[in-house]
């Protein structure tokens, strides 16, 4: 699964991935946090290509279909108040 590259704060930016099937019926949330010196700005960039050493966090969430439902919704709503 490829990962979506999240570059646009500096001392904020590294990959998130969503995936399932790593708990029966769950949805898997990952964020790799990169450390802000590092450039991940080139189109080519890819996940693969970070060397372990900057990566600065990892967090891993499961959740319910409810609760990625909830997250569907919340995340719509802030799309929507920065459209209008």
């Amino acid at each position: 699964m490829k990962k979506i590259k999240c570059n646009s704060i500096d001392y904020r930016k590294g990959f998130l991935e969503v995936s399932y099937n790593v708990h029966d019926a769950y949805i898997n949330l990952e964020v790799w946090n990169i450390h802000p010196d590092t450039d991940i700005s080139g189109e080519s960039t890819e996940f693969e290509d970070i060397s372990e050493e900057l990566f600065t966090g990892n967090t891993e969430i499961e959740m319910s279909i409810d609760e990625a439902e909830q997250l569907l919704k919340k995340l719509k709503e802030c799309i929507d108040s920065y459209r209008k």
